[in-house]
C-alpha cells in the first residue's frame, strides 16, 4: 500500500506573505509532475498562531515553520518514501 501524506498549510495572511502562496504553487505542481494525486492531500487550516516563525504547514500533524520549496519537496518526498507503519510485508513462514 503506497503512504498517504497530509499536508496542511496555514491561510493566514502572515504565513501567505511569507511563502505560503508558493509553498502551494510548488506543493500543486509535484503532485501532478509526480502522479501523488491519491497519495498527497492537501487542505488549508487556521493560524495556528505561531506567525513570527512562518510560513508554516503541517505534515501528518507535525509543525513545520519556515520551509522554502527544495526544503518542503525533500521533506514530502522522504515522507512518501518512507514505508507506512504496517504495510511492510510478513516474515518469512509467518
Amino acid at each position: 500500500m503506497d503512504r498517504r501524506v497530509d499536508v496542511e498549510l496555514c491561510l493566514g495572511s502572515s504565513c501567505f506573505a511569507r511563502g505560503n502562496g508558493r509553498l502551494l504553487e510548488s506543493l500543486e505542481a509535484a503532485v501532478a509532475r509526480n502522479g501523488w494525486g491519491g497519495r498527497v492531500v492537501l487542505s488549508g487550516r487556521r493560524c495556528g498562531a505561531i506567525c513570527g516563525r512562518g510560513p508554516n504547514l503541517w505534515i501528518d500533524g507535525e509543525v513545520h515553520c519556515g520551509l522554502d520549496e527544495k526544503s518542503l519537496l525533500e521533506l514530502l518526498t522522504g515522507r512518501l518514501e518512507r514505508e507506512a507503519p504496517g504495510d511492510s510485508p510478513p516474515p518469512p513462514g509467518g
